[in-house]
């Protein structure tokens, strides 16, 4: 299990042997349901206090503060959510799952994705749980109960609020037996898993073994997971990219400069496609398309030949940052030597920051319809987006491989950067 974590009925908690991301757990036993969400998805393991925007409960197991609710707000679920169901309506067995995260995660969506499924369960009559750290934390036993003032103000943040970690026990058969064994304790049965290939590989294996209810959310912004057009982080990391690559092209005009700019997307070349349209890119460097060092050498000589004094190449990261950027920059300044060369690595940056409307939006969707399938008993699927409409995909299918590119973005990429 490379990461991730699960969503689901009795909730249960989110883990992995990568990066693991946020959980909902739902709890459906009782008369009243119970929810979970954990989050783990760092290569570090977060042993800080929850942040300002953190998850409210009336009582902090840890001793901790609790916070987002202000002081003067009811801390109470019946409160928060005026326009629910009552306390009497509320769900009973045929509840679902909660969520999880993963190593390519966009954090600050999975912060909106958590915020939709706390308050769907909340307006259901449902009770949720968040799961810290993951899998990690739901192995450990660290979940925390939350209402819907406890997901109050942290929609437009990057960040997550139930923090992230790598779980290697997760991996064994032995540790998933000790999440379930955390799971049974509360009487949670399902959980609702955000994040990419790792988290939902996770989720899987969980509900294969021990028949937990999970349901996933796509989060990685490499866009990588078949059955949905876009996935959670996507957006917010693909205009990232554009807006630096627009500072870069100040410079390199300025100073009529060769830029390689790598972007983020092991294995996918969807960033570094789209923002190299958007951006204006000379050349977009991917791993789908084998353009080959020749041709690059090639283009860049038309290219000069045209007029173009500076020139912006695009580059989808390889297996360790940095592999496919410099070797592609050697080579052009060993047989071009008369360019100057600049090689910039966007990195990180386009993991955080503020989400973009289009991922709030779609995260808010998709937490909603998650709970929306547990509500229905459904089970091992994966939300997403096809044609603007809400559709549910086997999870078995959606961690395969990933999606394809539009062949007809790369027909524009060819034809607009002559």
């Amino acid at each position: 299990v490379p990461g991730g974590g699960p969503p689901g009925h009795q909730v249960r908690g989110e883990g992995g042997a990568a990066r693991v991301g946020p959980l909902a757990a739902l709890d459906v036993d009782p008369p009243e349901a119970t929810w979970a969400l954990p989050e783990a998805r760092a290569a570090v393991r977060h042993d800080v206090p929850l942040a300002d925007e953190g998850l409210a409960n009336d009582e902090d197991r840890r001793g901790r503060e609790p916070r987002g609710v202000p002081e003067d707000e009811e801390v109470d679920d019946r409160s928060a959510a005026p326009d629910r169901p009552p306390p009497a309506v509320r769900r009973e067995r045929d509840a679902g799952p909660g969520p999880a995260e993963q190593r390519r995660s966009y954090r600050g969506v999975q912060r909106d994705a958590v915020r939709a499924v706390v308050r769907s369960s909340v307006f259901n009559g449902i009770d949720c749980y968040g799961i810290y750290k993951g899998y990690d934390g739901l192995i450990s036993d660290d979940l925390v109960k939350l209402n819907a003032r406890g997901v109050n103000n942290i929609v437009n943040k990057g960040g997550t609020i139930l923090k992230s970690a790598r779980c290697p026990d997760f991996m064994t058969k032995e540790g998933r037996v000790k999440a379930k064994k955390t799971l049974d304790k509360h009487e949670i049965d399902s959980l609702v898993i955000i994040g990419g290939n790792g988290s939902l590989t996770g989720a899987l294996l969980l509900e294969e073994e021990h028949g937990v209810n999970v349901i996933g959310i796509p989060g990685t912004i490499d866009n990588d997971l078949i059955g949905t057009r876009c996935t959670l982080g996507y957006d917010t990391a693909l205009n990232t990219a554009v807006n630096a690559i627009d500072k870069i092209r100040d410079t390199a005009s300025s100073h009529n400069r060769l830029f390689f700019i790598e972007v983020m997307g092991k294995g996918s070349g969807h960033i570094a496609l789209n923002a190299g349209i958007g951006a204006g890119a000379e050349e977009v460097l991917i791993p789908e398309q084998n353009m080959g060092l020749d041709r690059l050498l090639d283009s860049l000589n038309k290219s000069e030949k045209s007029g173009k004094s500076s020139s912006i190449i695009v580059v989808s990261e390889g297996e360790k940052i940095g592999d496919n950027v410099f070797k592609f920059s050697s080579y052009i300044e060993k047989n071009l030597p008369h360019y100057e060369i600049r090689v910039s690595i966007l990195g990180h940056i386009q993991r955080g920051g503020t989400p973009t409307c289009f991922d709030r939006v779609l995260a808010s969707r998709m937490g909603v319809f998650a709970v929306d399938c547990l509500k229905q008993k459904k089970s091992k699927i994966m939300v997403g987006i096809i044609d603007d409409k809400m559709v549910a995909v086997p999870l078995k299918d959606a961690i395969k491989g990933g999606q394809e590119l539009d062949k007809d973005l790369v027909r524009v990429c060819d034809i607009i950067s002559i």
